[in-house]
């Protein structure tokens, strides 16, 4: 390319925004929930625990989940359309709240490991301990990502009716099937079907099989190999926002205070946003960049062919 198609390219390229690919942190969600049918507090929580019921007749297999919603409007300027976010890496960091509370498991554990010992495709658990898993949040009864409010259950209820039947979460954990739809995962044990959770929770440094100690931090490592899961990211990125869905299928008891994971939340009078040796509310790290528009590649590439266009007719009549 000439110098003057180039000056051309550059041009209209210096008069469009600047794609940002720097490394992001956001120490506090916009909101986050205990999405649990008797939680008498939703939103104003200092802690929401994750567990399972599984065989527990009127209660989900994934009965005490954990809903985080972060602003990205300072990360990436919404509205670009959603094929117009590249992300690169995407990290959820909890801190576990509970002392040695329950045991820790990395590794994904398969749906016939819960079931009865006498079931004919039970299989025994490898490891000790239940994993904590990261989902996407799905949505049902009218509601959607911009009509669901997490911290106003006046607006937003936990389900339209009673909340001891199965499958009435208006919010609820899910995961992309073969066709890119999300579909519920709270129930998959009953189902029969194994969970494709975006993440397992990791604890640097710590053994598994170990009791989690309180103020573990525990990571969540996004899977992006999966394009549904990127798409379903860049159009929340789009939207200007990023959520997930916490969740365990450790089992517990009734009223047990413990045994179970447990994480602060943003309403926790120990977290303190301005003192980072007191981040405990969820976190949400990685690195995001907003690209030019496929029309901007467009306008740059007839910018530069219009511009050799125009230097070689000079050249045709020097």
């Amino acid at each position: 390319m000439s110098r003057f198609a180039t000056l051309c390219a550059l041009a209209l390229a210096a008069s469009l925004p600047a794609a940002r690919a720097d490394a992001f942190s956001i120490d506090q969600p916009t909101a986050d929930r205990w999405m649990y049918p008797f939680n008498a507090s939703p939103g104003s929580r200092s802690a929401a625990s994750v567990f399972g019921a599984v065989g527990e007749a009127g209660f989900d297999d994934r009965d005490g989940q954990f809903l985080v919603r972060f602003d990205t409007t300072g990360i990436a300027a919404p509205g670009l359309a959603a094929a117009n976010y590249s992300i690169a890496s995407l990290q959820l960091s909890l801190t576990v709240n509970v002392d040695n509370s329950f045991r820790y498991d990395p590794t994904y554990d398969s749906f016939q490991t819960y079931l009865n010992v006498g079931a004919p495709n039970y299989v025994a658990d490898s490891d000790p301990g239940r994993p904590v898993e990261l989902f996407a949040v799905g949505y049902r009864n009218g509601y959607t990502e911009a009509t669901f409010h997490p911290e106003n259950p006046d607006v937003s209820p936990f389900s339209p009716g009673n909340p001891m039947t199965e499958g009435v979460r208006n919010a609820y954990a899910a995961q992309f099937n073969a066709g890119g739809s999300l579909i519920d995962v709270s129930n998959n044990v009953a189902g029969a079907f194994e969970a494709a959770p975006l993440a397992v929770g990791q604890i640097a440094g710590l053994a598994p099989g170990s009791l989690v100690p309180g103020d573990s931090l525990m990571t969540f490592h996004v899977d992006l190999t999966n394009p549904f899961v990127v798409a379903w990211l860049q159009a929340s990125l789009n939207a200007g926002y990023l959520e997930f869905m916490v969740s365990s299928l450790q089992p517990t008891s009734q009223e047990a205070s413990s045994g179970f994971p447990s994480f602060y939340t943003k309403e926790n009078l120990l977290n303190d946003p301005g003192d980072p040796d007191f981040l405990l509310a969820a976190q949400l790290s990685g690195d995001v960049a907003a690209v030019p528009e496929p029309e901007t590649a467009a306008l740059l590439a007839f910018a530069g062919a219009g511009a050799m266009f125009i230097t070689r007719r000079r050249r045709r009549h020097a």
